[in-house]
């Protein structure tokens, strides 16, 4: 399977990859085999959530032995809105800063599997013949294959604005999307499956292995409702004879299917491990074709099979893929916490039956139905190192909050040591606005050193850069308010995209905390035009550490924050660089803001003669005062679009009012 920065392979590891913050307010449950934990859904005869229940209307059976219940915590969330936005922006423009105070209420991992969603036409025979399952104007594969899309979309659509999601695919995985809670960045990901391969047994195992790898990956994501959305056709293994179905006798070598069902195992162990629940949803819909029974019934029966044994849902059978996906998400949004300690306290890797009763009538019990014991620690088994705070904050699956923490990033252009061209560098510069929280009490302390480490990844997960400061802030008026500092960082790297984790230890507080955020540096030297990103400077200017550590590439200091007051001046800056070995042209600069409703409120377009760009950096400069005073509260959108020729390029910055 292709290496993905999602899965994190070797890189968390080296990393020493922990257990997140835990949500609050939530129980505690201890390691080893003290308590299993359990997310049990009771539906009633029409699928709706039976809430109001407790802890004396549960029984918990382990190998059909009663087990004592140490944990009981209802879920009861919020429905989510899913009311189109007021605009289209809102929908398409991500923030250009990231946060790490969500809590994520619901983490969703929407796996694509492109591994063995068959491509039309280049296998013709009885396989591509066995695909077309209905009669159709269009390639069931393609129908699939939109089927698919489809189900993602309307997946992320029902996530709710806490809710932290990623998607992934099990064949290429070039280009996942980590966890966010940014729909536009999510649908994106999305669009980008494409059609899988033909059967064969190495694609079968990358699904698989793709399951178990990201049950594996959310072990350390405690205590947090988590769902796997596995988008499917399913692989045609018979899991009670351990065979392979295949429609073409011979095709695939007959110890596939043992090999396969092996790893199911894998699956479900790992699974038990995290307590996730995979949700599976066939894209093929309904499945009709009698010849097809033994081969298409074991597609279905694996779905069901993944399904059952982690505590999710199967959509198999049906082309009304938006009624179980709302079931899905009606489930996930009511359940109950339940934590059993077992009678059999044994560390011996045995596979144990889990049964949940509820004392209602007519009730549907959903939860996974099995686990697997840890097994003792062998004789010389050495314990894994401790990480340092900084390294659990950077190398945690998600950021940690104990310190609230904001960021944005905006790359500009290097000059050449060798030239002075400074769209002709081979590396540019990402400035780096940090945004750190204040304790709100009197008692705050009027300084604090600020250790703080950033580090930047490649999308396989390659170390690219480090840097390392500890700055020293000094705080002046009343500590009583919500107030944030800020620093001032950058760190150089060559073109392309990146992951940027940062943490951050506060010695006031001795806490630590994190954030990560993508960003793209764009080839300034070989694209004929390009623009840096953008800097937002504030006045008043808050209280900011190193600020003169960006001083040499900005001219003013840049802020994360994006909410503003009206009587706040907020300026924006951006550098507009044409690259290449052309002569230098003239530019224009398009600089409108838009409102929730679609309504423009400023509209302004401007002309950079070729003699306004400076000569050795191929660079100009722009500078946009924004009318805050002038705009109403609410949300907007504020874009830059250069244009010189054929050529265009273009940056946007959501931003509020207060």
């Amino acid at each position: 399977m292709a290496r993905s920065r999602l899965l994190l392979a070797g890189w968390l590891a080296a990393l020493g990859a922990v257990a997140l913050a835990q949500q609050k307010p939530t129980p505690t449950f201890r390691a080893g085999v003290d308590v299993v934990q359990l997310d049990v859904s009771v539906l009633d005869k029409d699928h709706q959530p039976v809430k109001g229940l407790t802890e004396q209307d549960f029984t918990i059976l382990e190998d059909g032995k009663p087990q004592p219940i140490v944990v009981f915590n209802p879920v009861d969330l919020p429905d989510v809105v899913t009311a189109k936005p007021t605009a289209g922006w809102m929908k398409a423009v991500s923030p250009d800063i990231t946060t790490n105070t969500t809590e994520g209420r619901r983490l969703v991992m929407i796996v694509m599997d492109d591994a063995t969603i068959i491509q039309p036409d280049t296998s013709p025979g009885p396989i591509h013949e066995a695909l077309c399952l209905r009669k159709c104007s269009k390639p069931p594969d393609m129908w699939a294959v939109n089927a698919v899309r489809t189900s993602a979309h309307s997946a992320i659509d029902r996530l709710g604005p806490d809710d932290l999601a990623t998607v992934i695919f099990t064949g290429d995985n070039r280009q996942p999307q980590d966890f966010t809670n940014d729909h536009a960045k999510l649908h994106a990901a999305a669009e980008k499956f494409g059609i899988g391969f033909d059967p064969s047994c190495i694609y079968y195992q990358h699904t698989i292995q793709t399951l178990t790898s990201i049950a594996d990956y959310m072990a350390g994501l405690n205590q947090r409702r988590k769902a796997i959305m596995y988008i499917s056709g399913g692989v045609p293994v018979d899991v009670g004879s351990n065979r392979l179905m295949v429609l073409v006798p011979d095709a695939l070598p007959k110890e596939c299917g043992t090999r396969l069902v092996d790893m199911m195992k894998d699956v479900f162990r790992e699974a038990q491990k995290s307590n996730v629940a995979i949700y599976t949803i066939d894209p093929f819909g309904l499945r009709v074709d009698a010849h097809l029974d033994n081969y298409v019934g074991a597609q279905v029966a694996f779905l069901q099979t993944m399904a059952e044994n982690t505590g999710g849902r199967a959509i198999v059978n049906t082309n009304d893929f938006e009624r179980g996906l709302t079931q899905i998400f009606r489930e996930n949004s009511s359940y109950y916490l339940v934590g059993y300690s077992p009678t059999n306290v044994k560390a011996d890797g045995t596979f144990r039956r889990i049964e949940v009763k509820v004392d209602r009538p007519g009730v549907e019990v959903n939860t996974r139905k099995n686990y697997y014991a840890p097994a003792a620690e062998k004789p010389g088994d050495k314990p894994k190192p401790v990480p340092s705070p900084l390294q659990k904050a950077m190398g945690d699956v998600l950021p940690n909050a104990d310190v609230p923490l904001q960021v944005t990033l905006a790359p500009f252009a290097l000059p050449d040591p060798s030239t002075g061209l400074g769209a002709g560098g081979k590396t540019a510069a990402v400035a780096i606005a940090l945004g750190v929280a204040r304790p709100k009490d009197r008692m705050a302390a009027r300084a604090d050193d600020v250790d703080v480490v950033v580090k930047a990844f490649t999308p396989d997960g390659t170390e690219r850069g480090t840097i390392h400061d500890t700055p020293h802030v000094s705080f002046m008026g009343a500590s009583d308010g919500p107030l944030q500092f800020e620093v001032m960082s950058r760190i150089d790297l060559p073109p392309g995209p990146y992951e940027i984790r940062v943490s951050a230890h506060s010695a006031a507080r001795d806490t630590t905390g994190s954030v990560y955020a993508d960003v793209i540096v764009p080839d300034f030297a070989k694209e004929p035009l390009s623009l840096s990103g953008v800097a937002l400077g504030l006045m008043p200017s808050p209280v900011a550490a190193s600020r003169d550590a960006l001083a040499s590439l900005l001219p003013l200091v840049p802020t994360s924050q994006r909410e503003f007051y009206r009587s706040d001046r907020v300026t924006a800056f951006l550098r507009v660089y044409e690259g290449g070995k052309s002569s230098i042209a003239p530019a224009t600069i398009h600089t409108h803001i838009i409102d929730a409703h679609d309504a423009t409120m400023f509209d302004d377009t401007t002309t950079i003669a070729a003699t306004d760009f400076d000569a050795p950096t191929r660079a100009a400069d722009d500078r946009f005062d924004v009318p805050i005073a002038k705009l109403a509260p609410g949300a907007y959108v504020l874009t830059f679009e250069a244009a010189s020729g054929k050529n265009t390029a273009r940056r946007d910055v959501r931003f509020s009012v207060k």
